[in-house]
């Protein structure tokens, strides 16, 4: 099962808690499609960085053999 719990913007610092059953990749992609992170084998509870983005609109793509995941986000 893949779960995001936590999805915050806290002094400037972006963070994505994973809740994975299994090992998962994360794809973030630009409002363009373009790919501008990738993160290969996260982990349950593994926090992502995410604070050097430029504003913009982007797409999370969290998959596993298992299941896919779609979350939009939108930094100011």
């Amino acid at each position: 099962m893949i779960e995001v719990r936590n999805t915050y913007i806290q002094a400037e610092t972006w963070k994505i808690h994973a809740n994975v059953k299994y090992a998962s990749q994360v794809t973030l992609t630009d409002a363009e499609g373009k790919v501008v992170y990738e993160f290969p084998n996260v982990a349950d509870g593994e926090t992502l960085d995410l604070s050097n983005l430029p504003p913009g609109i982007y797409s999370i793509k969290l998959y596993n053999p298992a299941e896919e995941k779609y979350l939009k986000i939108v930094k100011h």
